[in-house]
C-alpha cells in the first residue's frame, strides 16, 4: 500500500463521518451489511474499492457513536432524583464526571456532569439525591456551549449537589493503579520545587493540567495568542525524546532498545498527559518514526499524519467536529508541506555566498536564513490557526507574531530543565533545586513581558467568529496552495478572503440589532446600530450583600461583545445605581474602549456607582448626565428620546432610585422601541403624553407587580415585551399580576430566564426577534405588507 493511499483512504473517512450526520438514525441497522457488499467492490478494483470502503466506514462509524450515545434518562430530566455512581474520570476543580449507575432504584449506564462544592477521589462510588438536568446550550452570544462539549463526550446529564455520601472506592485497573498516582505524584513534586504560580505553569506545559493556572496569567496567555503552549504536542514530545535517544546512544545502548525504550516512554507520557487530541496525534507520529527507525525504514510524514487522525476518528468520530482536532492536524498539515517552499523563498532571499572575499556575509548568511525561516512558519502557524482559534477566543494581535518567535526558544530550554526538575525531585527534593530555579528564571523571562504587553491592550482587537462558508473558502484556498498545479491561484484568493474577514464588519451594512442579554436577576441590553456603532445600556451585576464571586459582567457582557468582534462602547447608558444594572460594568469599563457615559444622577451615595463613576473620569470618559426632554440622533432615521428623570427629580417615592432611571424610546424608521429600567409603576402616569404604540417593550423593574400598569400598557400596546429576569429569583419576579396584564395587553412574552438572550432584528420596516437558548422566531411584517398589522409566527 503506498503512502499517498493511505492518505486518501484516511480523508475518505473523514469525508464518511462528515455526511453521517446527515443520515437518518432509522437507517442505520442497514449500514451493518454495507462494509460486506463494498469490499466485492475492493477486490473488483481496489483502489476506488478502498475509498469507497472508508467512506462507508466513515458512516457506519458515526452512526454507531451515535447510536450508543443517545441519551436514555430523558424521562428523569428535571425531577429529583437518587443517584447512585462512579467517578470515572481524575476530578477537576468542582466539577467530576459521573458513571452513572441506578436512578431511582433503576439500573442505567449514562453518564453526568457533576457540580459540587468538594471534590471526591477517581474510583468512588456516590450516592446522593439531587435534579437531573441536561447540559445548558449557550444562553449568550459567545456563551460556553456546554450541551455540544459534553453531549459529544457522551455525557448528556448535568447535576448540582452540595453534599454526597461515599459508599465504596474501587480504582482497579492500569488507569486507577498506575498512571493517576504517578501523575499526582508528578504534580505534587512540582508544587513542592516551584512556586505556586510557576507550578501552574510547569504543569500545564509539561503535563497540559491547567487546574491551577491563574485565570488572569491564561487570559494574558490567550490574548496574545501563546495559549498553545499550555497544551502537550508535538514539540513538547520531540524536546523530551530526542535528548533522551541523544543520551541513550552516547551511553552506546543498542538502537533496538533505544527505539523500543523511547515508544515506551511516549505511550506513558501520553497517557500521563490526558489523551487529548494533539497528545494523540503526536504520540502517534512520533511512534510511527520511531518505528520506522527501528524497521530501517524512511517514514512518510504525511501517512503519519494520516494514521495519526484516521486512528483518532475511528475511535471517536465526534472530534471531526472538535475546534482542537482541526487545529492540531491542520497546523500539522501546513508545517508538513510548506516548509519547502519557505526553503526555496530563503535561497532567492539569502543566497548561499560564493565569493570567499565576503568573510562576514559567509558567516551570517546562515543565522540570517534560520531567522527569517522561524519568521516564516511562525506567520505560517498564524494563518493557519488565527481563524480557528476565533471562533473560541474572539481575540487577536498581530504582537501574538513577536510573542511566539520570543517564547518558543524559551520553551526549547524551559521543558527539558523543567522535565529534569520533575525527575531529580522524585529522587529527594533538593536534587530539582538548580534546575527548578533556572525554569523558575526561565519562567520570569516568558511571562512578565506578555502581561506587561496584555495589560495594556496593544494591538489587542476582538473579532467576530469567521462564518462557516468563510472557513471552507479559506482552507480550501490553501489546499489549493498545497497542490502544485493551482499554487498561484490560491495565494490571491488567500489574500483576497483575508482582507474580507478583516474588513467585512466594518464596511458591511447592517440593521438595527437589539440584544437583551441574559444576565440573570439584571438588566443589560447592547444596541449594534446600522453605522456601526455599539451602545451598552447597563451590565448587569450581582448585588454586593449576596457575596459571591460570579460577575455577569466579566461572564456574560464582556464575552457577547467580544463573540460580535466589539472593541470600543460608543456610549455607555448607566440607567440607575442599582448593583444588578451596574456592577457588571466594571468589567465592560476595563476590556473596551468607553467613548461617553451617559447616567441619571451623579450625586447618589451608593458607593460601588461612585466608584465606577470615579473610574471612568480616571480614564477621561465624557460623563453627561440626562434628563427628560433631551434627544440624541446617532445617524439618520435614528432618533433616541430621553423621557426620564425629570429635571427635578423625584423624591418620597416608592423607590426614588428606580423612580429616576433613565427611561429613553428608539425609533427607527416605522418601528419603536421603549427602555424602561426599573421605573416604579406610581411615576408611569407622567410619561403617558410622551407615549405611544411600540413594537417592542423592554418591561420595567424585571416585571415587578409595581410597575407596567394597565394604563402605561394600554397607550404603548406592545407587541412584545421583554423580561429580563434571573430563574428562580428571590423576588417573586416576574409577578403573576404583570404577566396577566401583559397577556391582556396581547403583547407577545419573551423571559430571558426561560429563554436566554432576546434578539431584535430590523431594518426599519421588517422586524424580526428570536431567542439565543430556544430558538423560537418571529418575523414581524409591516402593516402594508400584511394587510394592517400583525405577527407571524415561523418556529424553527
Amino acid at each position: 500500500m503506498t503512502p499517498r493511499l493511505i492518505l486518501i483512504t484516511v480523508v475518505c473517512l473523514a469525508v464518511g463521518i462528515f455526511a453521517g450526520r446527515w443520515v437518518p438514525a432509522s437507517l442505520f441497522p442497514g449500514w451493518l451489511a454495507l462494509p460486506v457488499i463494498l469490499s466485492f467492490f475492493a477486490a473488483w478494483r481496489v483502489r476506488w474499492g478502498l475509498w469507497i470502503a472508508a467512506v462507508t466506514v466513515g458512516l457506519f462509524t458515526f452512526g454507531v457513536h451515535q447510536w450508543q450515545q443517545q441519551p436514555t434518562l430523558d424521562t428523569f430530566v428535571d425531577k429529583s432524583v437518587t443517584l447512585l455512581g462512579q467517578v470515572s474520570e481524575d476530578p477537576s476543580g468542582t466539577s467530576f464526571i459521573l458513571q452513572l449507575k441506578e436512578v431511582d432504584g433503576k439500573p442505567v449506564d449514562e453518564k453526568a456532569i457533576v457540580y459540587a462544592k468538594t471534590t471526591p477521589h477517581y474510583g468512588d462510588l456516590l450516592a446522593f439525591r439531587a435534579t437531573l438536568e441536561k447540559p445548558s446550550p449557550p444562553r449568550n452570544p459567545g456563551g460556553f456551549d456546554a450541551y455540544s462539549y459534553y453531549t459529544r463526550q457522551g455525557i448528556n446529564y448535568s447535576v448540582s449537589t452540595d453534599q454526597y455520601k461515599t459508599i465504596s472506592h474501587d480504582d482497579r485497573g492500569l488507569r486507577g493503579r498506575l498512571l493517576l498516582p504517578l501523575r499526582h505524584r508528578l504534580l505534587d513534586v512540582i508544587r513542592q520545587n516551584f512556586k505556586p504560580e510557576h507550578a501552574a505553569l510547569v504543569s500545564g506545559i509539561v503535563l497540559g493540567v491547567e487546574d491551577d493556572l491563574d485565570p488572569e496569567v491564561k487570559e494574558t496567555f490567550r490574548e496574545m495568542g501563546v495559549i498553545h503552549i499550555l497544551v502537550v504536542s508535538g514539540s513538547n514530545i520531540s524536546l523530551l525524546i530526542l535528548p533522551l535517544l541523544a543520551i541513550l546512544k552516547k551511553f552506546r545502548v543498542e538502537t533496538r532498545k533505544r527505539y523500543l525504550f523511547a515508544i515506551a516512554l511516549i505511550v506513558l507520557y501520553g497517557a500521563l498527559a490526558g489523551g487529548g487530541p494533539s497528545v494523540t496525534r503526536a504520540c502517534t507520529m512520533t511512534v510511527i518514526w520511531c518505528l520506522s527507525r527501528l524497521l530501517s525504514r524512511q517514514s512518510d510524514r504525511l501517512t503519519s499524519w494520516a494514521l495519526s487522525g484516521g486512528i483518532l476518528l475511528l475511535f471517536d468520530p465526534f472530534l471531526l467536529d472538535n475546534i482542537g482536532f482541526q487545529l492540531t492536524f491542520l497546523l500539522t498539515l501546513a508545517l508538513l508541506v510548506v516548509p519547502p517552499h519557505i526553503e526555496r523563498l530563503l535561497i532567492s532571499l539569502v543566497p548561499t555566498p560564493t565569493n570567499p572575499e565576503k568573510k562576514v556575509w559567509k558567516v551570517a548568511h546562515e543565522p540570517i536564513r534560520k531567522l527569517l525561516n522561524a519568521f516564516f512558519l511562525t506567520v505560517l502557524a498564524e494563518l493557519i490557526s488565527t481563524p480557528l482559534v476565533l471562533i473560541i477566543g474572539h481575540v487577536f494581535t498581530p504582537l501574538s507574531l513577536l510573542a511566539n518567535l520570543y517564547i518558543l526558544p524559551l520553551i526549547a530550554v524551559l521543558l527539558p530543565t523543567a522535565a529534569v526538575s520533575i525527575l531529580l525531585g522524585l529522587v529527594h527534593p533538593a536534587l530539582a533545586t538548580i534546575p527548578a530555579q533556572i525554569t523558575s528564571w526561565g519562567l520570569h523571562l516568558m511571562v512578565n513581558p506578555l502581561t506587561y504587553a496584555s495589560h495594556r491592550g496593544w494591538l489587542v482587537r476582538h473579532f467576530e467568529a469567521p462564518s462557516p462558508a468563510w472557513l471552507w473558502l479559506y482552507y480550501g484556498s490553501w489546499l489549493l496552495f498545497f497542490l502544485k498545479r493551482t499554487q498561484k491561484f490560491a495565494l490571491p484568493a488567500i489574500a483576497c478572503l483575508l482582507i474580507l474577514g478583516i474588513t467585512w464588519r466594518t464596511f458591511s451594512p447592517q440593521n438595527l440589532r437589539i440584544t437583551f442579554l441574559d444576565v440573570g436577576q439584571g438588566d443589560s441590553i447592547l444596541l449594534e446600530l446600522p453605522n456601526h456603532q455599539t451602545w451598552l445600556v447597563d451590565g448587569g451585576g450581582i448585588p454586593g450583600f449576596q457575596h459571591t464571586t460570579y460577575d455577569p459582567g466579566a461572564r456574560v457582557v464582556v464575552p457577547a461583545l467580544a463573540a460580535k468582534g466589539i472593541d470600543d462602547i460608543d456610549t455607555l447608558v448607566l440607567t440607575h445605581a442599582d448593583e444588578d444594572h451596574v456592577r457588571g460594568v466594571a468589567a465592560a469599563l476595563q476590556t473596551f474602549r468607553v467613548h461617553q457615559l451617559l447616567v441619571s444622577d451623579l450625586t447618589t451615595d451608593k458607593p460601588f456607582y461612585q466608584n465606577l463613576l470615579q473610574e471612568a473620569r480616571r480614564r477621561q470618559i465624557p460623563i453627561k448626565q440626562v434628563h427628560a426632554g433631551q434627544s440624541l440622533t446617532p445617524e439618520p432615521d435614528l432618533n433616541i428620546s430621553i423621557l426620564n428623570p425629570p429635571r427635578e427629580p423625584y423624591v418620597g417615592t416608592r423607590s426614588d432610585s428606580n423612580a429616576n432611571c433613565i427611561v429613553f424610546s428608539l425609533s427607527y424608521g416605522k418601528r419603536n422601541f421603549l427602555f424602561t429600567g426599573d421605573l416604579e409603576g406610581e411615576v408611569e402616569a407622567n410619561l403617558l403624553p410622551k407615549l405611544s404604540h411600540v413594537d417592542v417593550l423592554k418591561v420595567a423593574h424585571h416585571g415587578s407587580g409595581h410597575s407596567s400598569t394597565d394604563p402605561f400598557l394600554q397607550k404603548t400596546t406592545p407587541a412584545h415585551a421583554i423580561l429580563s429576569v434571573g430563574a428562580h429569583n428571590s423576588y417573586g419576579h416576574p409577578a403573576s399580576a404583570t404577566l396577566e396584564r401583559l397577556r391582556l395587553s396581547n403583547a407577545h412574552i419573551w423571559r430571558t430566564d426561560l429563554q436566554g438572550a432576546i434578539v431584535c432584528e430590523t431594518d426599519g420596516q421588517n422586524l424580526d426577534m428570536y431567542s439565543w437558548l430556544v430558538r423560537e422566531y418571529y418575523p414581524t411584517y409591516p402593516p402594508a405588507a400584511i394587510g394592517g398589522g400583525g405577527t407571524q409566527l415561523d418556529r424553527r
